[in-house]
């Protein structure tokens, strides 16, 4: 029989055999989530067996620290954060966990006993002002729903109403390509679908300081208190739900984000140092010279009033130093073999990176 005139015969059973793995796979979706994305998603084979027991062991030993007890009993889900997708497209498994041991260790090493249970309960304010009639403020808390781009979630609101969200998490350096010992990933700022007008009345506010430069002026007091030098950002193609979830519009360009701030741009992060360098006043238009002025003054003062609300949330002999975990919580090393990373100069107010490309200036926005 030739092959012409075996293909008819054959297509109804491959449809057949098509339609049967999608509805398993949808079966497999809807009962069981957890396994599904163990068993489906890409880079969860990237360590041996023995390795990925000892981490995933090592892990389990960290969240269940007396500090991390409300957090792991609000989301026990947790504890398997590595074998789902986490933080940026690019990481596997063991990069995964090793953003997981290094943020809640280096985390855990500053804040005090009852910090993750207050931010699961209260919310805290790190920001609020009131302008005109509305009143505006920003809060810190952990970010349930869409744990995966980040173990921290800021959230701009005006009237207690949510207009976006930046969520990061403090992983080791040579993860984002620096040679920093810590760097502030941020793997998700998205405003509130449908709120247009009110973003556009709030940034009008706001000395013309849009929602997500708030965001990150506030981030930059996060960050000074914990004496991080860096901040990272994922760009637009390692960004996890606008890649994966295609049934999310996400329409923020974090590219064009990220070129407004001073730095440089690795192979899927776009590097900051601390503090943002800005553009001399006297390289500013007169024109704009003033408005400029009043901008940078009021993100200032975002930035002031964060680090002083999240210093208040430290250990009281972490208040005034730099915290680091002890030797026993140490995250995980740099792979063997390193990483394609160079050491990024941070020790100056006024630094440029000068790692990968050219130095951009940061805008006002």
């Amino acid at each position: 029989m030739s092959l012409p005139s075996i293909a008819p015969l054959v297509r109804p059973w491959i449809l057949i055999a098509t339609d049967a793995k999608c509805a398993l796979r949808e079966q497999l979706m809807r009962k069981f989530p957890l396994a599904y994305e163990i068993l489906f998603t890409p880079g969860n084979l990237d360590e041996r067996l023995l390795a990925a027991i000892a981490g995933h062991r090592r892990l389990k030993r960290l969240l269940d620290q007396p500090a991390l007890a409300a957090l792991r009993a609000d989301h026990p889900e947790i504890l398997y954060r590595p074998y789902r997708r986490y933080l940026a497209r690019s990481f596997g498994k063991s990069r995964r966990r090793a953003a997981l041991l290094h943020h809640y260790s280096r985390v855990g090493a500053c804040v005090g006993d009852t910090f993750f249970q207050h931010l699961l309960q209260h919310r805290p304010c790190l920001w609020q002002q009131q302008l005109g009639a509305a009143h505006f403020a920003i809060r810190i808390s952990f970010a349930p729903a869409l744990h995966h781009e980040g173990d921290l979630q800021l959230i701009f609101l005006v009237d207690s109403q949510p207009l976006y969200y930046l969520a990061f998490s403090i992983t080791p350096g040579w993860l984002v390509d620096c040679g920093a010992a810590d760097a502030l990933l941020i793997a998700r700022v998205q405003g509130v679908t449908g709120n247009f007008e009110a973003i556009r009345r709030a940034t009008k506010a706001c000395r013309d300081v849009t929602p997500p430069a708030l965001l990150m002026s506030a981030v930059q007091g996060i960050a000074s208190a914990l004496e991080v030098q860096v901040i990272a950002g994922v760009r637009n193609h390692e960004q996890l739900t606008a890649n994966v979830d295609a049934e999310r519009n996400v329409r923020f360009d974090y590219d064009a984000f990220w070129a407004t701030y001073a730095g440089s741009e690795s192979r899927a992060f776009h590097l900051i140092g601390l503090p943002v360098t800005q553009k001399p006043l006297s390289q500013v238009t007169s024109a704009h010279r003033r408005r400029t002025r009043l901008k940078r003054q009021f993100k200032r003062q975002v930035a002031e009033a964060a680090e002083q609300s999240f210093r208040a949330m430290l250990k009281p002999q972490q208040t005034s130093r730099p915290c680091r975990p002890s030797e026993g919580s140490q995250p995980l090393n740099e792979p063997e073999g390193g990483g394609d990373t160079q050491p990024i100069p941070t020790d100056h107010a006024s630094v440029l990176l000068q790692y990968r490309g050219e130095i951009v200036h940061a805008a006002d926005h």
